[in-house]
């Protein structure tokens, strides 16, 4: 996947690692939104720099997660100076940064959708 791919989306990269708590709590209300945005002009990504391709692969069969999931992000990782895990970054049709939201907690689900709710209208 290319950022000249996804001009034009509407971006929400998902920073995580296997084995990060909060990264875990993310990955239904990330599947939620997904299934919820799978049709309009939205891109979904998960980024690893420190996982394998063959347990990311396994992670995504077992916890039947929908969205691309990408390894060997490391370039990725430091160029949008990622330091907590998970990050979420969220990307307008532009192409530039809208929000970051650092962590996971509690109503991150209602606050990704208000986001990327306002980003389609621009």
């Amino acid at each position: 996947m290319s950022s000249a791919q996804m001009k034009g989306k509407v971006m929400l990269l998902d920073f995580f690692f296997i084995g990060c708590a909060p990264c875990m709590l993310s990955l239904k209300p990330l599947n939620r939104l997904h299934e919820k945005y799978k049709n309009q002009n939205v891109a979904m990504v998960s980024l690893t720099e420190r996982d394998s391709r063959k347990s990311v692969l396994g992670f995504q069969r077992n916890y039947r997660i929908k969205y691309p999931m990408y390894v060997d992000a490391k370039e990725v990782v430091q160029s949008y100076h990622v330091a907590s895990f998970p990050t979420f970054y969220f990307i307008g049709k532009n192409g530039k940064i809208a929000q970051v939201i650092e962590g996971y907690e509690e109503g991150f689900e209602e606050k990704a959708t208000a986001i990327i709710n306002d980003l389609l209208k621009k």
